[in-house]
């Protein structure tokens, strides 16, 4: 499996965080040569600026503040203490310092939000590989909105929107083929997976094909499809069904033909919701919630039929994070796969496995929420990005409002944990209550925030979508 060509990317990987590291030496070197303060000094003087931030001059509470955000990351942990006591103006103060440092840290800004009755529900973010349409389901609305994305700016304008509450009632993914001229969707309530045809002139959608729960037919036992997506070479598309914890596989040519349903033995695809293609295009990942697993599936490309490689247990094998596990992403590579867990249930966590020269998964790094340093991460969501030159990664905590920001080593693939965006961007709302309930045919999601996430190919611009808040999210990158 190690090409020259890998190799020569691993070289040149190596060389940049080695060229990285020497730059952030020189750094906080040249930082040292400019204090002697010592770390008890510092914490001392952290708690002085804390209590001044209280002071009745506005002058001496605003030097204070100032002085905080450029201490930065040693002084969040106090900040976030003092930000507990909201009734006092000191609170609030450090509130707002806590949100400016962990933007800086982050090397995040808000650009723009979009809000439309068509993102109610919005889970999934996808962006067309020209950079030049994105596309959000709403699973509330029944609907799939496509947006015009402009390329300086990264703002976002409305070009379809496409509703239809009986084909596309519960539609949480939309995921475009390699080439771009389709799309697939999957609406749970509808029971429903809709082909699309896509005009890459104007990036808008025209339904292709339809297939739904047949009483008497092949699909007989389609309940609830929840994910779809393409094979590599775009000639199959995989869909699975959370209720019945199977994996439906379809010949994609022009329509969606049948091919098989696969179940998988001891229920592993129990509430099955994630579901990724490896680029080698003979690997699929598939995560399912409630019964704690990461399977690995053998896929055959020429008949697209399935076969498992792997089975990975929450609480087995020194796996830890798997449990209420929903989604994964695979680094460009391939060499590396990051899942997240917690939407529903489960572990808060997000977890980095390395794929050996067998395809098989070994547990590398797990971050759980509150048991180490992520912090204020509540609910994992589909939401886990890395950005296009492998060196950032992003997870959505839906359940918190919640943006984890990570250093990515492009090379090794571990994370290092940066800090935790909590704010109007990511949808945070204080106290979650998951207040979800039926109104009518529609289900209200309450106040979940961030979910899915997707980054432009420049890297400039993070698309994030808030599920209880009809909205799409626009962060810039700043350093």
């Amino acid at each position: 499996m190690f090409s020259q060509a890998r190799f020569t990317r691993q070289i040149t990987a190596f060389l940049i965080s080695i060229l990285s590291a020497s730059a952030v030496l020189a750094m906080a070197a040249n930082i040292a040569a400019q204090t002697t303060e010592t770390p008890s000094q510092l914490t001392s003087r952290i708690e002085r600026l804390i209590r001044q931030l209280d002071d009745d001059s506005e002058k001496v509470s605003e030097e204070a503040r100032s002085s905080l955000v450029e201490i930065g990351l040693p002084a969040l942990k106090p900040l976030n203490e003092a930000a507990k006591d909201v009734t006092t103006e000191g609170g609030r103060l450090a509130a707002g310092i806590v949100r400016d440092i962990a933007r800086t840290a982050a090397g995040l800004r808000m650009r723009s939000q979009t809000k439309t009755t068509g993102l109610q529900g919005a889970v999934t973010v996808e962006l067309s590989r020209d950079g030049r349409y994105v596309y959000v389901p709403g699973h509330v609305a029944a609907a799939i909105n496509v947006f015009r994305r402009d390329s300086r700016t990264g703002e976002l304008a409305i070009q379809q929107c496409i509703v239809d509450r009986d084909q596309m009632d519960g539609v949480v993914t939309l995921r475009l083929s390699t080439d771009g001229k389709f799309a697939v969707a999957a609406a749970c309530r509808s029971k429903t997976i809709a082909l699309y045809s896509r005009d890459e002139t104007n990036g808008e959608l025209t339904l292709a094909s339809m297939r739904r729960q047949e009483p008497d037919g092949e699909l007989q036992n389609l309940e609830w499809p929840i994910n779809a997506i393409f094979s590599t070479d775009g000639k199959f598309v995989y869909v699975i069904d959370d209720h019945k914890g199977t994996v439906l596989v379809f010949r994609c040519t022009g329509g969606l033909t049948f091919v098989e349903i696969f179940e998988g033995p001891d229920h592993c695809f129990d509430g099955a919701r994630g579901l990724t293609a490896h680029p080698d295009g003979k690997t699929l990942y598939i995560s399912s919630h409630r019964a704690g697993t990461l399977v690995v599936l053998n896929r055959d490309p020429e008949t697209g039929k399935v076969s498992i490689r792997q089975i990975l247990h929450d609480e087995e094998d020194g796996v830890h994070g798997l449990a209420g596990t929903i989604y994964t992403c695979v680094s460009r590579d391939g060499e590396f796969v990051y899942s997240i867990s917690g939407r529903f249930a489960g572990d808060d966590a997000i977890g980095v496995f390395q794929v050996g020269d067998d395809g098989k998964l070994s547990v590398l790094q797990e971050f759980i929420n509150g048991d180490g340093e992520l912090q204020d991460f509540k609910g994992g969501g589909v939401g886990i990005a890395i950005s296009p030159d492998g060196t950032r990664f992003y997870a959505s905590g839906t359940r918190s409002g919640s943006l984890a920001c990570f250093r990515r080593d492009p090379v090794g693939g571990k994370l290092t944990y940066v800090t935790t965006l909590t704010s109007l961007e990511t949808g945070e709302s204080g106290t979650f209550v998951d207040n979800r309930r039926a109104v009518g045919n529609q289900l209200m999601v309450g106040n979940l925030g961030a979910n899915g996430v997707d980054i432009s190919s420049d890297g400039r611009f993070l698309y994030l979508a808030l599920e209880g808040w009809s909205a799409i999210s626009v962060l810039e990158q700043t350093a």
